[in-house]
């Protein structure tokens, strides 16, 4: 799966275009040569370990984000609004992502420590990430 992203708003990321493209036929070299001439270049690479949990209308990624070297970057979770099912509007689709967080408020985890940033933004260039809990 290749994934696309853009940001609506500076403000955070939760606001975002997202296309998740099937490149499973696809060879290496072809996937390249079309985000370049859709105007993407190589930056940098990353890996992710990657725990996924589906609830009612509801995916939880729990990420741990390696560098080059496999050394530990950070851990994110991620909550994300089923897009198969058909929400009235955006509205509800954060409303029910709002509710769900409420959840973490038991092990300390609140609205507060959301990310402003993408994981593109966080680690190029390299920079110290404020105001986020690590989960170590």
């Amino acid at each position: 799966m290749l994934t696309l992203k853009k940001k609506t708003s500076d403000l955070n990321n939760q606001n975002r275009i997202e296309i998740n493209l099937n490149i499973k036929e696809l060879d290496k070299i072809k996937i390249k040569i079309f985000l370049e001439m859709v105007g993407y270049f190589y930056r940098f690479q990353i890996y992710k370990t990657c725990f996924i949990y589906t609830f009612d209308k509801i995916i939880v990624s729990y990420y741990i984000v390696y560098d080059e070297n496999i050394n530990e970057l950070g851990r994110f979770i991620e909550i994300e609004a089923d897009e198969k099912y058909n929400w009235k509007n955006d509205d509800e689709a954060f409303q029910k992502i709002n509710d769900f967080e409420k959840l973490f408020h038991t092990i300390n985890i609140t609205s507060k420590d959301r990310l402003t940033k993408s994981l593109f933004e966080m680690f190029v260039p390299r920079t110290t990430v404020l105001n986020c809990k690590r989960f170590t």
